[in-house]
């Protein structure tokens, strides 16, 4: 009787697949895996957020090569990672949405731990600003593109400076790695804007593409105003001739910081004057610009006197940069090489060391009247084993084994 139980028992289940029998007895099947998750050619974005939303943590949601509409937010889970499998990059295209850059906010952190990889966005602005701050954290851009970015019609630098590509605000722990990003004439803008974040690295990434004269068209390549943010081995490269004021800045523009670590960039095509310079740092903390090629212009240091952020420019090493000043006036004034100036009424320079950097065509200057001497040389401050034309410098700051002319104020 309960053989003949057993049999029927095993045979009204064999057709469910959810149970085997074997030697008189019930066993489960081996687990079976889930199909692939794949975005394929002609899926529409609900039909792409539909496939993103099956994902789970830690899970790869892989995308073909093909063209992808991009009219609405992309909706992700949290731990996922978009990829492209193909060596032609599938493309996020949004140049029909907007007559400016298609911006995806995403504010939850139903986007922490994603990683969007080998994908080319086209005129979309990823941006990053968790309702709660800190919230969203581990963002990763990798071996992503960025391209045909329109700028908003009648908008110069001045009136719209919210056009990078990716906008970080408010995240910490997060990267963006061996990206390009392109801007074309007429639609000149920004790369990153990394604001208000926290540990956050920014590496191996290109601006300017193959071919700057085409598709170096920026405003400044990075806007840096975070903690602890590492920016190394990037190559930045702007348009060599293009040089409107009203459409540009400077290639990084480092504001307001605290724990900035520049190294080993190549930074080119922004001219030698206020509207320029590879790396302009102003009113910030902890600041490390080292290893650099820079080509057409160098570093400028400010500290400006405002209400609305710090006070000081402070802890900054300048050491072992190779610059090449394309256009010389003459003049040796602080835009043409290693530059500080001040306009504060009280001192707010403390430790700034500026050594064994090499100027060609160029000078290292800091006379300003109003600068601190003895601030800007406390704690190893000064010039040092630098090689330039001339360093032009406030009487009583620190300064020895210069090859140089010095010229004291």
């Amino acid at each position: 009787m309960f053989k003949t139980f057993l049999f029927s028992f095993c045979l009204f289940y064999l057709g469910s697949g959810n149970v085997r029998c074997t030697g008189g007895g019930i066993s489960h099947p081996p687990n079976q895996s889930s199909p692939e998750l794949l975005i394929t050619p002609g899926m529409n974005l609900t039909q792409i957020n539909n496939v993103i939303s099956q994902a789970s943590f830690g899970d790869t949601v892989n995308i073909e090569s093909g063209t992808y509409t991009i009219d609405g937010k992309i909706n992700m889970v949290p731990g996922v990672t978009l990829n492209g499998i193909s060596s032609t990059k599938p493309i996020f295209d949004a140049t029909s949405q907007s007559d400016r850059l298609f911006e995806i906010v995403y504010e939850t952190t139903n986007v922490s731990h994603c990683t969007f990889q080998n994908i080319a966005f086209y005129n979309i602005k990823m941006k990053f600003d968790p309702t709660t701050h800190y919230a969203i954290q581990n963002i990763v851009f990798d071996n992503c593109l960025f391209d045909y970015g329109k700028r908003a019609p009648g908008t110069d630098e001045k009136s719209s400076q919210n056009d990078g590509y990716i906008v970080y605000l408010y995240i910490k722990d997060s990267s963006i790695k061996n990206c390009t990003f392109l801007r074309r004439e007429g639609n000149d803008g920004r790369g990153v804007y990394n604001k208000y974040t926290e540990n956050n690295i920014i590496e191996y990434n290109n601006w300017g593409g193959s071919d700057p004269s085409v598709t170096g068209f920026f405003v400044t390549a990075l806007n840096e105003r975070g903690t602890n943010t590492i920016i190394r081995n990037n190559t930045i490269v702007k348009h060599p001739t293009w040089a409107p004021l009203a459409h540009q800045d400077h290639g990084i523009y480092a504001l307001d910081f605290n724990g900035v670590t520049i190294t080993d960039n190549t930074i080119s095509g922004w001219p030698a004057n206020g509207s320029g310079g590879a790396v302009k740092a102003r009113n910030g903390q902890n600041l490390t610009i080292t290893n650099n090629t820079m080509e057409t212009s160098g570093v400028l240091l400010y500290t400006y006197s405002t209400d609305k952020i710090q006070q000081h420019l402070k802890n900054v090493v300048i050491k072992d940069n190779k610059i090449n000043i394309w256009h010389n006036d003459g003049t040796a004034g602080i835009y043409l090489g290693i530059g500080y100036y001040t306009n504060a009424n009280y001192q707010n320079e403390y430790s700034i060391r500026i050594e064994g950097n090499t100027i060609t065509n160029g000078y290292c200057v800091a006379k300003n009247n109003k600068i601190n001497a003895d601030g800007f040389s406390t704690s190893g401050g000064g010039f040092f084993n630098n090689t330039c034309s001339e360093i032009h410098i406030k009487l009583g700051m620190s300064h020895s084994d210069n090859n140089a002319t010095i010229v004291e104020y």
